[in-house]
């Protein structure tokens, strides 16, 4: 069940991106600035299940994943990247309208909320990380 593909579907629908893909990895990405921007990633950035609701037969659990949406925006010729902060606004608005109660699939909860934080200043880039939480049962082949 993995829900990548569908939530890179929704965010591609959003005008506001130049660039969306999936990943698996965020830390080679932030060595570059992107050429187009704004740009965006969907990462699975953790995986929690919870313990078993069964008392008897195959184990069923409610698995939490953490997904990780990379946002990449230019500034120009601002150390402290103040001509950013717009940019960054509406890209990080985009990306929660965009995901912010959507289901990637019927086998999983709407995304909600689970907070954000800067990730790198880089000369022209400001690298942002935008995170949902999204739950879905896994039950075990075996048992």
């Amino acid at each position: 069940m993995n829900p990548l593909p569908a939530i890179v579907a929704q965010l591609q629908a959003q005008a506001e991106f130049k660039a969306v893909a999936g990943a698996l990895d965020f830390a080679g990405l932030t060595e570059v600035a992107p050429v187009k921007t704004p740009a965006a990633w969907v990462l699975l950035l953790k995986s929690t299940p919870a313990g078993n609701s069964r008392a008897t037969g195959p184990a069923l659990q409610r698995e939490t994943d953490t997904l990780g949406v990379l946002i990449a925006v230019k500034h120009i010729n601002d150390r402290m990247a103040a001509g950013g902060i717009d940019a960054l606004a509406d890209a990080r608005s985009a990306v929660r309208s965009a995901l912010h109660g959507y289901a990637p699939s019927s086998a999983h909860t709407p995304l909600e909320l689970a907070g954000g934080d800067l990730v790198k200043l880089a000369p022209g880039c400001i690298w942002w990380m935008e995170r949902f939480t999204t739950t879905h049962q896994e039950q075990a082949s075996n048992g």
